[in-house]
Parts: C-alpha cells; sequence; structure tokens
C-alpha cells in the first residue's frame, strides 16, 4: 500500500565531522525508520543534520503520535514495551533504539526526545565534530559528499522495503554469538564491536553463561577464562 509519506532530508554543503561512519548511518536509519512506524499515511518526516559549534547535530522530527514526557527514557530501554492508555501504542523497540543509545554514547554524544513542531516526536542526537584527543584517530573527518550519498541510498532503499529497515535488531540468519564477561565496560565494547555482523546473546557471570549456552546453543562463545 502506498503510504504517500513526506520525507525531507536537509543536509548542509559541509558536514564534516570524525565520526565511526556504519555506526552513524545507523543511527540516523534506525530513527528514520522509526519515524516511519509512527507517522499516518501521508504524514510527514523530517530529517537534518547540521554542525551547532563543537556539536553535529541530527533531528529526525515526524507528526506520529508523539512520546509522553513521562515514558521518553524508557524507550531506550532493551526489549521495553511501552503502551499509553488504549488507543496509543508503541510497541516493543527490540534492541533498536537501546544500541542507538549506545552508538551515541560510543561517540560521547547524547540523545533525547522532545516535542516535534510538526506535532509528533523529535528526536535529537549531538555527536562531538571532533574524536576526543584520547582516542586515536583512524580516519579524517569525513567528506559530505562521500557520507551522504551513501546514507540517500540507504534511505531510499529503507522507503521502498528493499531492507528491512535497518533497525539494529539481530538477524536470524547470522551466526550466533554468546558473549560472557563480568566487566560492563568490555561487555559493552565486544558487543558493539560485533553486532553489526552477529546474533549476539549476553551473560554478565559465568553461571548465566553456561545456562545460556546449553539453552541457546551458540556457534561461538566469546568469554574471559578467567572469569569465575
Amino acid at each position: 500500500k502506498e503510504r504517500n509519506i513526506d520525507f525531507v532530508l536537509m543536509i548542509p554543503e559541509n558536514f564534516p565531522i570524525q565520526m565511526d561512519v556504519s555506526k552513524v548511518e545507523r543511527i540516523i536509519l534506525n530513527l528514520i525508520s522509526n519515524a516511519f512506524k509512527f507517522v499516518p499515511d501521508s504524514g510527514k518526516i523530517l530529517c537534518e543534520l547540521k554542525t551547532e559549534g563543537t556539536m553535529a547535530s541530527i533531528y529526525i522530527a515526524d507528526n506520529g503520535p508523539g512520546i509522553p514526557i513521562h515514558l521518553r527514557d524508557q524507550i531506550f530501554e532493551k526489549f521495553r514495551q511501552i503502551e499509553e492508555g488504549d488507543s496509543r501504542s508503541f510497541g516493543g523497540t527490540g534492541l533498536g533504539l537501546a544500541i542507538v543509545k549506545e552508538f551515541v554514547d560510543l561517540h560521547l554524544g547524547s540523545i533525547g526526545v522532545f516535542d516535534s513542531f510538526l506535532g509528533g516526536a523529535l528526536f535529537k542526537v549531538q555527536i562531538p565534530i571532533y574524536a576526543p584527543i584520547h582516542i586515536e584517530e583512524t580516519e579524517q573527518p569525513v567528506k559530505t559528499e562521500e557520507f551522504v550519498p551513501a546514507l540517500m541510498s540507504s534511505i531510499n532503499e529503507l522507503k521502498k522495503n528493499k531492507i528491512e529497515t535497518k533497525e539494529l535488531t539481530n538477524s536470524y540468519n547470522r551466526s550466533k554469538v554468546l558473549i560472557v564477561e563480568d566487566n560492563a565496560e568490555m561487555r559493552k565494547y565486544i558487543f558493539n564491536t560485533l553486532c553489526d555482523d552477529f546474533n549476539l546473546s549476553v551473560a554478565v557471570d559465568g553461571k548465566q553463561g553456561l545456562e545460556k549456552a546449553i539453552l541457546e546453543k551458540p556457534d561461538i562463545i566469546v568469554t574471559d577464562i578467567m572469569m569465575p
């Protein structure tokens, strides 16, 4: 069914930023996908990228049902089911928005949800234009003319439903990897490193890891052999 969504993308001519290109692209695509889920037929979605001082800002606005203030922190929780009354259901967010937040945090950025001038929800992401000095620089700032065409191609595929919305969820046709790690920071690092390519499950200690290994039968287990 043709939904006739009015989608507008606004990107400045100059948008240089030191970033993990694949993760920033996934942040944008997942937020756009989220907007497509909730806008009505003939709805409106605006995606704007711009620089504000030392920060790169990403705005995704729509005219969907919006998100109540008291629920706005909860939508970033993994597998959170959020409902407001009988008429509004936000459904399960799976790992999508939770990992978006993790990717934003990985860039030492911030993400928030506000009321949109279009009448629905406004997601605002801000990440530093330049990588922190303690992080080894592996890439030069990405040029707009290199980043935008790839982003537009992915967005067009998203709109035509040729890809499964690029949500950051686990894919069933990928190898299953169980991560067993009791250190939260290391666990997060391993997860972020592998999440693009594998179907992941996480355990926070050896006992839980053993239980999940027996139950889920993963293809690979990544663990600290010194962990109790």
